[in-house]
Parts: structure tokens; C-alpha cells; sequence
């Protein structure tokens, strides 16, 4: 259900098309989403908590924060053994329902 962040990314040396987008793993995002989900990869590789770069506590879900990355894009981030890890980038219209199939 859950898709890791190593499979939605691609490199960020990779040629990208004219209209500024990148496509990854059957999934087309945007060059922003692509550079700002590897600034927060990287800040919680350096053992940041999430909370201090921005990251809002999902209340219903201990240890689940979420991320936006744009307009149209949410980060779920969670705890993975002992250090932080990002579980996957989703549309905001499909992130409420996969909050709610989370919490059953």
C-alpha cells in the first residue's frame, strides 16, 4: 500500500522534459516536488525531527507526520526502527483516505 520515497524519486541529474517535469516509477512529478523531497530526505537522514523543518503531527496517528511539498503534494513521514524515514509522496485528495485506511 505504501510506496517508499527511493521508488517516487528519481535522480535529480536525470534530463527532464520542457514542461518542468520528471517522470518516476509510473508517476509523473514535478522537478519542485522531486527537489524538495530530497531536502527533506536529507534533513531527516541527518537525524532532524520533523517537526523542526516544518513537518505538522498527524493527531490521530501516533508518530506520523505530514509534509507538504507543493499545492498538490503531501510527504508522509514516520519513525523506522530508531530513525525517521519518509513512507511515500502522495496527492492532497488521496492522502485523507489513506489517513483513514491507516487508522482501521
Amino acid at each position: 500500500m505504501l510506496k517508499s520515497i527511493e521508488k517516487l524519486l528519481i535522480s535529480l541529474d536525470a534530463p527532464s522534459d520542457k514542461n518542468g517535469y520528471s517522470a518516476c516509477s509510473s508517476k509523473i512529478l514535478p522537478n519542485s516536488v522531486l527537489t524538495k523531497s530530497s531536502e527533506v530526505l536529507g534533513q531527516l537522514q541527518s537525524g532532524r525531527h520533523p517537526q523542526s523543518f516544518g513537518a505538522k503531527k498527524i493527531r490521530c496517528l501516533p508518530n506520523l507526520y505530514r509534509m507538504r511539498l507543493s499545492h498538490s503534494y503531501r510527504m508522509l513521514i514516520g519513525v523506522k526502527g530508531e530513525c525517521w524515514t519518509a513512507l511515500g509522496i502522495y496527492i492532497r485528495q488521496h492522502f485523507t483516505t489513506l489517513l483513514n485506511r491507516r487508522r482501521r
